[in-house]
């Protein structure tokens, strides 16, 4: 990278107020502000230098103080990076290969890196569920900007609807093989299984309207539902695949109605329940928030 220096970069004060006159981190925890606060990097950068090429995964977060970065990957068109806006989130959280991000003008930004912010999740998980909550709002967008007339869907097709109550072997292997709910240990997936309940419901029940109360989410163990976007629009839960998580984990509040397409089978999950185990389970936390970003990058793609 290419940086060319100035004589009076911003000072830690600067840099401070920066940070917390952001509106996308409006509720970030005081407590670990400090922590990013020292350990963000500022950069001047000409137009036409570059942050971060090639095809290595992301590694650093980009807040853009002033000027302009131009953002591109495979996924969609590349878009412009302001002021006050932040470029790398999502790639990092999801592992993927980097961004190319290169200044349109002068610009000034400051620089975090992964290892900084894994070390910052480690010691503060109200950052981690900041994070949750943010990139649940971002899914959330990004479903109310999918085309006219797209269908989207999640999960597996399944073999039929299992006939009696599920045990807690069949919970915790239910719980163990989505891919929404990443866990590091069996103890996690324990804790979960001891506090979901079943759910059974039949072709055509609505689950949720818009407006709704949003403090729990679904985990499909059978069947399949349909989330009604408007216009048209729909994305399907089927085996293996949350419903509901996105407005459980931001707004709380029901977005888009859901009716059970193909009866149901379903461990439902409390909110709280859900992040105090994420609290007592750092690794399984740390994974969710990539899921969450796979899914936002799944969502770009399918916004075309």
């Amino acid at each position: 990278m290419d940086v060319t220096r100035t004589p009076s970069p911003p000072d830690a004060v600067e840099r401070a107020l920066f940070l917390r006159r952001l509106s996308l981190l409006r509720g970030f925890p005081f407590s670990a502000f400090r922590a990013l606060e020292r350990t963000a990097r500022h950069v001047w950068l000409d137009a036409g230098d570059t942050i971060d090429t090639g095809e290595r995964v992301q590694d650093e977060v980009a807040f853009v103080m002033s000027g302009e970065l131009w953002a591109e990957s495979g996924l969609r068109p590349g878009r412009a990076i302001g002021a006050g806006q932040l470029a790398g989130l999502t790639h990092l959280l999801a592992r993927r290969p980097a961004l190319g991000m290169t200044a349109r003008r002068p610009t000034s930004a400051l620089l975090v890196s992964a290892d900084d912010l894994e070390d910052l999740f480690e010691r503060h998980f109200t950052s981690v569920e900041f994070m949750i909550h943010y990139m649940a709002r971002e899914c959330l967008a990004d479903l109310e900007q999918l085309p006219d007339g797209v269908e989207v869907g999640f999960g597996s097709r399944d073999a039929g609807v299992p006939t009696a109550p599920l045990d807690f072997v069949e919970r915790l292997g239910a719980l163990g093989t989505s891919p929404m709910l990443p866990a590091q240990s069996l103890d996690a997936l324990a804790e979960l299984a001891r506090h979901v309940s079943e759910e059974r419901r039949d072709a055509d029940d609505v689950l949720w309207r818009p407006g709704d109360p949003a403090d729990h989410f679904l985990l499909v163990v059978a069947g399949s539902i349909r989330c009604d976007i408007g216009g048209g629009r729909a994305y399907h839960e089927r085996r293996g695949a949350t419903a509901g998580e996105y407005e459980a984990l931001s707004t709380g509040v029901r977005q888009f109605g859901a009716v059970v397409r193909d009866p149901v089978v379903a461990l439902r999950i409390d909110r709280e329940l859900f992040l105090d185990v994420l609290e007592d389970h750092a690794g399984m936390a740390r994974s969710f928030l990539g899921v969450l970003a796979e899914e936002r990058l799944t969502l770009a793609a399918s916004r075309g």
